[in-house]
């Protein structure tokens, strides 16, 4: 698929649709716009300009609210038994996220990497910072597209938070409800609940998705400190478990 860069326009970033990215640049004094058939391209050609802390993904929704995309996911790691789970918010942005997950599941690798984005990067996002201040829209708060190729996170994120909104919590009745609570509590700070969306995507067809696998798979490869590479056995330390 194709990325437009915009370096210089009325927002600068990278998008996904070409009259997007053209509403940026049309009637503006020195514009600075071009196509990328891949992602790297396109972050590259942002660096190459000056804009590389600007290097975001933007897209808009049915409504044409321009959302700042998070990719969120989880995978099985190098060696059988590694989980490990990212969120990506553009090439070269500090509040990538990648770690070895202690869970069993890849569902609730992917549940604890949504509770990180909601927790150290929407509750901690600055209008200061350049990682973060492109989100912020509507109102002065961020506006999130979250993007993850599960069908089923996103029912069950949905699910928790329409409980918690009425007041229908129900502790136990649902699979991982201790993070689903955690979440849908982090969502339920947000001035607008619609400020962050989700949204399902193929990581075959979305490059903002694909780089966000390979984060999660790397991070399962080594120790970041040390370098030694993982093993099961760090799993079971990581959960606790006996040898």
């Amino acid at each position: 698929m194709p990325y437009y860069a915009v370096y210089s326009g009325r927002r600068r970033g990278i998008f996904f649709n070409w009259q997007d990215a053209e509403n940026q640049v049309t009637g503006y004094s020195y514009p600075g716009r071009d196509r990328c058939a891949r992602l790297e391209g396109a972050v590259q050609l942002m660096k190459q300009n000056g804009a590389g802390n600007m290097a975001r993904l933007v897209d808009y929704d049915e409504i044409g609210y321009e959302r700042d995309l998070v990719y969120i996911t989880a995978c099985q790691g190098a060696e059988p038994g590694l989980l490990g789970s990212a969120v990506f918010l553009g090439s070269g942005n500090r509040c990538n996220h990648a770690t070895l997950s202690p869970s069993k599941t890849l569902s609730r690798a992917r549940l604890e990497a949504i509770l990180h984005f909601y927790k150290e990067v929407i509750s901690k996002s600055s209008k200061s910072d350049p990682a973060t201040a492109a989100s912020y829209k509507y109102d002065h708060w961020p506006s999130w597209e979250i993007r993850t190729d599960s069908r089923s996170i996103i029912e069950q994120v949905s699910e928790s938070v329409r409980r918690w909104t009425f007041d229908a919590w129900r502790e136990g009745e649902m699979e991982n409800g201790d993070l689903l609570h955690e979440i849908a509590e982090e969502h339920g700070k947000l001035r607008n609940p619609d400020f962050v969306i989700f949204r399902h995507v193929e990581n075959s067809t979305d490059g903002g998705s694909h780089e966000c696998a390979q984060l999660a798979y790397g991070a399962t490869r080594e120790c970041p400190l040390c370098h030694r590479p993982f093993a099961v056995a760090d799993m079971k330390i990581l959960r606790g478990e006996r040898s």
